[in-house]
């Protein structure tokens, strides 16, 4: 922005300057800010270590470094997430996007074709591994809180099919408990960046322990419901009290690893498994494919479909009854 302003020989009161970066920080999440600045962090001890600049970027430094990257077992999402947080660096100062450059872009090219770029994918959670999730947690006299907290996590990022970071930007304001269930209103996502929002509904369950409503009112009674105020907060070390203080989606998962460690399920179990247990569970009870995309919020169907496709891999399978 300074060099913007150099350029041009614009004179600005920094009050207007202010308001500005204030807009200009804004155009990418938070999250997405912290793991930008978590990548250069680290570019920039590299650098540091062979005695470059970090900035400008050079193309054939980059190429070397994220050759080293593959070579020491990154994957390739990890080195997409690099290129993006450095590539994000020369866009705000005005250079040009990193893979333009031929060095960069073929050299990441064939890392893709090396080590390929299939992501290693969380195992999709159950309704009854959920439930004996909730079992599984300590509910005595100093757990009643997070019992209480966590166990509506669980429930609500299922039915919801909802990201970490979702789960978190709830506030009470945004829950509204109808006859059906709760009408949830999502002020922002991981693909509304520009916080259009949508509704969803979650249903009462068949289950006390894993419905969705029944396991929100349970927490209302403990929690603070001003509207204004987070769903999901923090409590003190003992857990006797809560802080007001709005969880972090990194608590979020530690929360789910930990409930899926409890119960004694030995599978990759990640944030994500909420929501891709939800996808997997509605498809083997034959729920539409419109339907499903539209609780998860898909953009696209074939993301979906991964989810579908691994559960119905045995059903109607082509090479079933054809006389092997």
């Amino acid at each position: 922005m300074t060099e913007i302003v150099a350029r041009t020989g614009l004179v600005v009161t920094e009050a207007e300057a202010a308001r500005v970066m204030r807009y200009f920080r804004a155009h990418v999440s938070a999250n997405t800010a912290r793991c930008y600045a978590h990548d250069f962090k680290h570019w920039q001890i590299w650098c540091d270590g062979r005695r470059i600049q970090p900035t400008p970027v050079d193309p054939l430094q980059l190429a070397i470094y994220i050759t080293a990257l593959a070579e020491d077992g990154k994957s390739v999402g990890t080195i997409a997430r690099v290129l993006s947080a450095l590539n994000k660096v020369e866009e705000v100062a005005g250079r040009a996007k990193l893979r333009t450059y031929r060095e960069v872009r073929l050299t990441f090219a064939g890392i893709c074709r090396t080590h390929g770029v299939a992501p290693i994918q969380a195992d999709p959670l159950t309704p009854n591994q959920l439930r004996s999730m909730i079992a599984a947690m300590p509910d005595g006299d100093a757990w009643e809180i997070r019992y209480a907290r966590n166990r509506a996590i669980l429930t609500i990022g299922f039915a919801g099919a909802l990201r970490c970071s979702e789960i978190t930007g709830l506030n009470w304001g945004d829950v509204q408990k109808t006859d059906d269930g709760l009408r949830v209103k999502l002020r922002r996502s991981k693909t509304d960046q520009l916080g259009k929002g949508a509704l969803i509904g979650l249903p009462w369950g068949a289950y006390a322990s894993s419905c969705p409503v029944r396991s929100l009112a349970a927490w209302s009674q403990i929690a603070d419901t001003d509207s204004a105020m987070p769903i999901f907060v923090g409590t003190t070390p003992r857990g006797s009290r809560l802080t007001h203080r709005r969880l972090t989606p990194r608590q979020i998962q530690n929360i789910i690893k930990r409930a899926a460690a409890l119960a004694g399920i030995d599978r990759r179990i990640t944030s994500h498994s909420l929501r891709a247990g939800f996808a997997t569970t509605a498809a083997r009870h034959g729920k539409p494919l419109q339907a499903i995309m539209r609780q998860t919020r898909h953009k696209r169907a074939d993301r979906v479909l991964q989810y579908i496709r691994e559960e119905n891999l045995f059903a109607d399978n082509a090479a079933d009854g054809i006389g092997l």
